[in-house]
């Protein structure tokens, strides 16, 4: 067969995998693409496009075929950065994570999303100067990526820049990202302005941002500390009601109760306090559980 016909050849097949692929076709992508490779076992961008697609079905097999393609093209940063992806995401090997990200980037010097994710893994390890270094690296290529502005400023005021950590929230309420209004909130409240830093929750809880329980319950923390303990009650209550029905809130639901009965306690309501005593109790001891 001729190389011309046989390039050919491949490409139909990659073409019916791609589209496969894009209907949630899984089983047709793979065997679209796997024809590919029987055609031809040395194409590098092949075992690419085969690891995208086990990434959704096989994320072992994934990780092999990003491997064979790095083998066959040393330079496919491309397959170094999908390979990161998935020891730090699925696998949680963070280390592996580090190295892909880092070849991924040594290859290709602007790679703008390589320098977020190992900028991530830098923060997850508390290694914020690296992770800031990265960060800024990665908004010098893309300005406007206004997430990345929210990355920085939480990595900025775990090291105390507040004024650095505030430019960036700012930036990215620019951009629509309305957590930030949550991480100003937060900003305000670990510097001890407590009075400052309600607006901020409210405008989280109002814009119904992913950080909404938070926003309440720290928006209750907040009116603790200024003494309007009924708000803070009724910040509190609705941090409990909502993190009730959602199981990503096990380790803190406790702690709600606990700062509830607080502010149960202040007011003289004792029969409030200790039934809120008993429950956060319940809820550490694994007697009750989010369900």
């Amino acid at each position: 067969m001729k190389k011309k016909s046989l390039n050919k050849q491949i490409r139909r097949y990659i073409g019916r995998s791609i589209r496969c692929h894009s209907r949630n076709e899984y089983d047709k992508a793979l065997r679209c693409i796997n024809k590919a490779i029987s055609v031809n076992q040395s194409i590098a961008e092949l075992y690419i496009q085969r690891g995208t697609i086990n990434t959704i079905v096989n994320e072992e097999q994934a990780i092999k075929d990003y491997t064979k393609a790095i083998k066959l093209n040393p330079k496919a940063f491309n397959a170094y950065y999908s390979r990161g992806i998935l020891h730090e995401v699925i696998f949680n090997e963070t280390e592996k994570a580090l190295f892909d990200y880092t070849q991924a980037i040594k290859i290709y010097s602007d790679y703008q999303e390589a320098y977020v994710c190992r900028a991530n893994v830098y923060s997850q390890k508390e290694q914020y100067e690296l992770s800031i270094a990265d960060y800024t690296k990665a908004l010098l290529l893309k300005p406007d990526d206004y997430q990345t502005h929210i990355y920085r400023g939480k990595d900025y005021s775990y090291i105390n820049e507040f004024d650095k950590a505030k430019e960036d929230f700012l930036t990215a309420l620019k951009g629509s990202f309305y957590s930030a209004y949550f991480y100003l909130g937060r900003l305000e409240l670990q510097k001890g302005n407590y009075i400052e830093a309600i607006p901020y929750y409210t405008n989280s809880i109002q814009q119904h941002c992913s950080k909404h329980i938070d926003s309440y319950f720290e928006r209750g923390c907040c009116y603790m500390y200024t003494k309007e303990y009924e708000k803070a009650i009724s910040d509190f209550t609705q941090a409990i009601n909502l993190a009730l029905k959602d199981s990503n809130y096990s380790d803190e639901i406790a702690e709600f109760y606990s700062e509830r009965a607080g502010a149960y306690l202040a007011l003289g309501n004792e029969i409030a306090y200790k039934a809120d005593l008993q429950t956060a109790e319940d809820f550490k001891s694994g007697n009750r559980v989010i369900e």
